[in-house]
């Protein structure tokens, strides 16, 4: 199985500053109901929950996902450039 991704809430630590902290964690969207972060592959996914604990937080939600196509296409692709306008055509 590839990369996993996992939302988080604190209720009490909407900023969840230290998260980024953590090894094999890279967060990818901040939302006002939830983090979303990339986790790495072999990454333990309770070592997030366990260091929200320890800063005290207040868990409302945590849940492990899988990445969406417009995520995985752009692990794979890259992402997505303007679009090239067409070179004109000389004629001969």
């Amino acid at each position: 199985m590839g990369a996993m991704w996992a939302r988080l809430k604190l209720d009490n630590d909407p900023e969840v500053s230290w998260l980024e902290q953590l090894p094999g964690v890279q967060v990818t969207k901040r939302r006002e109901d939830y983090i979303e972060m990339h986790i790495q592959v072999n990454f333990n996914p309770n070592v997030i929950v366990e260091a929200a604990l320890q800063h005290g937080g207040v868990i409302s939600r945590f849940e492990l996902t899988e990445p969406s196509l417009t995520d995985i296409f752009i692990e794979k692709v890259g992402v997505a450039s303007e679009p090239v306008a067409p070179s004109s055509v000389l004629s001969a």
